[in-house]
């Protein structure tokens, strides 16, 4: 029994090293890229399309491919569910029902969308997800794929009428330190998936452009609003700048614009400016003299002078006496 235990133990601890790095491996992302895909044609024709599907794990995985219909919930995020009816999760049809993947390997998915021919016009939600193939198997923990956001146009000329507007670009007026947040709001009031692009840039109070970024593949579904946010990093202690976003619609036929002017000023520069007004109040105050020729020293303070109380001096008072009549 002895002789077991060690071989036991050398055991048990081998366990608590291995369960931990396999947990590790299972629990890292697998990703689909890109994550969303706008698809618009014509009822009738059949689309294609293509995404890469990334394991970053350290153990192979198996993944069943499946396809659903999602929409935004009230409280918000996305709910999939699958339909009977005629829609987008029976409209795709992906080229394969599994996918294995082996550590850090790279594979491309191809799909077909077909819209049958009596499909009204509009905007459809769908989406191809993977799935652990089976409980024994490695795979995902929570489903993930690619969005497939479909607009079904009356005609090539329809996807102009796709126009979302900016409602707004915000941010706090006055920032204390970074990074500062942008909020940009849009709305799409028509009943297609709005595809957007443009550009955000950051300038300072000359109008030099320190800041640019591209905005891709820029959703919001119909009949709703969308915030996207960003999160930018300056290098000043102290400005003015001005965020200002472009955007055009994916069918071209449409510009928006929208911008916000925003102070950045530190805490050290508010602390700094804060010491010096204590130090101009203090320094008038007491009479402050820079330098004193009398006593040749810097940083003289003045003493106030000081009051001379002087005596107190009662008041006589005359009495009257009522019994000797005199005074």
């Amino acid at each position: 029994m002895p002789k077991k235990t060690p071989r036991l133990f050398s055991l048990f601890l081998l366990f608590l090293i291995i369960f931990p790095a396999l947990c590790q491996a299972q629990n890292k992302p697998l990703l689909a890229l890109p994550d969303s895909m706008e698809m618009s044609g014509l009822a009738g024709e059949t689309l294609s399309g293509k995404f890469a599907v990334f394991n970053q794990g350290e153990l192979s995985v198996k993944m069943k491919v499946v396809t659903k219909n999602f929409r935004q919930k009230e409280q918000g995020g996305l709910e999939f569910f699958w339909s009977d009816e005629q829609s987008v999760c029976q409209w795709l049809k992906p080229s394969a029902q599994t996918l294995d993947l082996a550590a850090g390997e790279k594979k491309d998915v191809d799909f077909t969308l077909g819209i049958p021919a009596q499909t009204e016009p509009g905007g459809y939600l769908g989406a191809i997800l993977f799935e652990a193939a089976s409980d024994k198997d490695v795979g995902p923990k929570n489903s993930f794929g690619v969005l497939i956001l479909a607009n079904i146009l009356t005609s090539a000329e329809s996807a102009k009428e796709i126009n979302p507007r900016i409602i707004e670009l915000a941010s706090n007026k006055i920032n204390g330190s970074f990074p500062v947040g942008l909020a940009l709001k849009v709305g799409n009031s028509t009943n297609y998936n709005a595809s957007l692009n443009g550009e955000l840039t950051i300038a300072d109070w000359r109008g030099k452009i320190i800041t640019k970024q591209k905005l891709n593949n820029l959703f919001v579904f119909p009949q709703s609003e969308k915030t996207f946010s960003w999160k930018w990093n300056g290098k000043s202690l102290f400005g003015i700048f001005k965020a200002q976003v472009a955007l055009a619609s994916a069918g071209g036929s449409q510009n928006d614009l929208a911008s916000n002017i925003f102070l950045v000023i530190a805490w050290p520069v508010i602390i700094g400016l804060a010491a010096l007004v204590a130090a101009v109040i203090a320094a008038m105050k007491y009479r402050q003299k820079i330098y004193s020729f009398e006593t040749k020293t810097w940083f003289n303070f003045a003493k106030p002078k000081k009051r001379i109380k002087r005596a107190y001096k009662p008041k006589l008072k005359i009495v009257k006496d009522i019994n000797s009549g005199s005074t």
